[in-house]
């Protein structure tokens, strides 16, 4: 029997979809564009070199809010970009974001 692919084995479904983050990872800040999206994460497409289990803080641009959130790096495509795992939201961030998903989408919340 196989095991499940990556894809198989993520919580939460990606969104494919374009959204402008602000991420701060120690003193450095990137403007960058995510690949795809879900509650547990994000795919940000940056050539910058990021290290693995980095602690990041994230701005994400949702319709017409900023939501606020932290995360780490728990996968890298080097010259692609890197996955962020959320590992926390401010105040009903997850709540927004899955609204701004279903708004993406098409689908009800």
């Amino acid at each position: 029997m196989s095991s499940p692919s990556y894809e198989d084995r993520r919580r939460h479904p990606r969104i494919a979809c374009a959204m402008r983050i602000r991420v701060q990872d120690d003193d450095t800040v990137y403007d960058l564009t995510t690949r795809d999206v879900s509650l547990g994460g994000v795919f940000l497409f940056s050539r910058a070199s990021v290290a693995l289990n980095a602690a990041m803080k994230l701005q994400l641009e949702a319709g017409e809010r900023t939501l606020e959130a932290g995360g780490t790096v728990v996968h890298r495509l080097p010259g692609v970009g890197f996955g962020v795992r959320f590992d926390w939201m401010a105040e009903d961030g997850e709540e927004r974001l899955a609204g701004f998903l279903a708004d993406v989408t098409g689908e009800a919340a």
